[in-house]
């Protein structure tokens, strides 16, 4: 099994008995293992089923069958979920100038809503809030608990913004006028 796999433990088995699927090698383990070393190498690049299928020798319904077999999920599901273990270990360390967005679209991420959705279902917390975490245990006081890291002022949940510009970027002297209805300084 892969590391990045999240695989469910069979609930038919007993504490410490083998499972008798896995005491010999057969047909079907070493497609899917084949499947498994395909998908894993070839996490940056577009993957569709039939380009899944031909990379690990099988039909399209052979790789479906052997994947929910020993994974529970289908083929794209799959490597949706180690795409999105491989975006988690870039947020917790990340290289100076990562965002949310490079790391998802690194990983094949084209859809930035339902990215969120899916990485915040299978971990519990937004990406932003794990990048925040690794720049705020990473520099500590230096940046504010991550402010500077994502260009947003934590403390005033806005984006940062110039001094003498207003929010749509025109040379102002004065507040802009929505800032001004609401009650709150500019």
């Amino acid at each position: 099994m892969h590391p990045l796999v999240a695989v469910p433990p069979p609930s038919s088995r007993a504490a410490g008995a083998p499972d008798a699927r896995r005491v010999g090698l057969s047909a079907a383990d070493d497609a899917a293992r084949r499947a498994i070393d395909f998908i894993m190498s070839r996490l940056d690049e577009p993957l569709s089923i039939p380009r899944l299928a031909r990379g690990s020798g099988l039909s399209t319904r052979t790789l479906h069958r052997v994947i929910r077999r020993e994974y529970g999920v289908p083929p794209m599901a799959l490597l949706r979920r180690a795409r999105l273990a491989r975006v988690r270990l870039d947020l917790h360390s990340p290289r100076p100038g990562t965002t949310v967005t490079t790391a998802a679209m690194r990983w094949g991420f084209s859809h930035l809503g339902r990215f969120s959705a899916d990485y915040a279902r299978q971990f519990g917390e937004s990406p932003s809030d794990t990048l925040r975490r690794a720049g705020a245990s990473r520099f500590g006081s230096l940046i504010g608990g991550g402010a500077i890291a994502d260009g947003t002022a934590a403390r005033f949940g806005r984006p940062l913004t110039l001094p003498g510009r207003s929010r749509a970027g025109r040379r102002s002297g004065r507040a802009p006028s929505h800032a001004l209805q609401q009650g709150r300084p500019a």
